[in-house]
């Protein structure tokens, strides 16, 4: 029985991560999902939210956020590849507050589809915001 597990966290942009790990949560398309070593093969459509990894030399849990993508589970090895990943750390938290504000205002007044973006756009900074603070907070 494994006791850990290969994670890659790649985006378009870059390649954010790749450790081993003791346990991840990330926000599944159907709700939040918790992989561990042996877990079945598998892939799925990520959501928005707050990842979270656990490392498996240091037993530090890293904060992410993430907007989007697939998670490929196969053998000891766990991919995800997401649309936006950011390091809890990283995030500019002025800047998702400014987002906030931006996807409120779009909201009013809006056609269907506009509203579609702007709620989407809303939840992504509001769990910018959150990812970012409950990392601070931990601090």
């Amino acid at each position: 029985m494994a006791t850990e597990f290969g994670l890659e966290i790649v985006s378009p942009v870059k390649s954010i991560a790749a450790t081993k790990c003791l346990s991840l949560t990330i926000p599944g398309s159907q709700g939040y999902m918790t992989i561990l070593p042996d877990h079945t093969a598998m892939v799925s459509e990520l959501g928005v939210g707050h990842m979270v990894a656990t490392d498996s030399t240091s037993k530090a849990k890293e904060s992410y956020f993430l907007s989007g993508g697939f998670v490929e589970v196969k053998g000891d090895t766990v991919v995800v590849m997401a649309d936006v990943v950011e390091v809890a750390s990283e995030i500019d938290v002025a800047g998702a507050e400014a987002d906030k504000k931006k996807a409120l205002e779009a909201l009013e007044g809006k056609g269907q589809a506009e509203l579609d973006q702007s709620s989407k756009a809303l939840k992504e900074a509001e769990y910018r915001i959150r990812v970012a603070k409950s990392v601070a907070s931990s601090n």
